[in-house]
């Protein structure tokens, strides 16, 4: 279903399932919600413990 992370190259563009905090308008606490954000590459560099990915978040 996903794609490899040593198959990424500069440009290609990844989602992944992260959780955010929001605001209930109800109580005023805060809720952790779920949702899929889109990123793209921007720099990949090899370390001695692997590949680092640098990442930005492309706006939905």
């Amino acid at each position: 279903m996903g794609m490899n992370p040593n198959e990424l190259k500069v440009g290609d563009t990844f989602q992944l399932e992260v959780t955010e905090y929001q605001q209930d308008p109800e109580t005023g606490k805060f809720v952790p919600v779920k949702v899929t954000k889109t990123f793209q590459v921007v720099r990949i560099r090899e370390t001695r413990y692997g590949k680092e990915i640098e990442a930005t978040e492309v706006a939905s």
